[in-house]
């Protein structure tokens, strides 16, 4: 088990993109394809009515999503330093 106090340095990494003009919070990749939590408001419409099959609703205003990562624009990374 390592400890804290052995790390030199520890971070937490958030990616954003856009796919299709929605904005996703990625929460894993795996071999090619993107999961993520979908800013689905922009299309809230056409998500209920099943048009947007990439994207699933997961409750209330809440909706997740399975992309291919070539089909993802605007890649933001952002490393949070947790030992500062």
């Amino acid at each position: 088990m390592v400890t804290q106090s052995d790390l030199d340095r520890l971070v937490a990494v958030s990616v954003l993109a856009t796919w299709k003009g929605l904005g996703l919070g990625i929460h894993k990749y795996i071999d090619g394809t993107v999961y993520s939590f979908v800013d689905g408001a922009p299309k809230e419409d056409q998500i209920r009515r099943g048009e947007i099959p990439e994207i699933t609703i997961a409750g209330r205003s809440e909706y997740h999503g399975a992309f291919r990562w070539e089909d993802l624009s605007d890649i933001i990374l952002t490393e949070h330093d947790l030992l500062k």
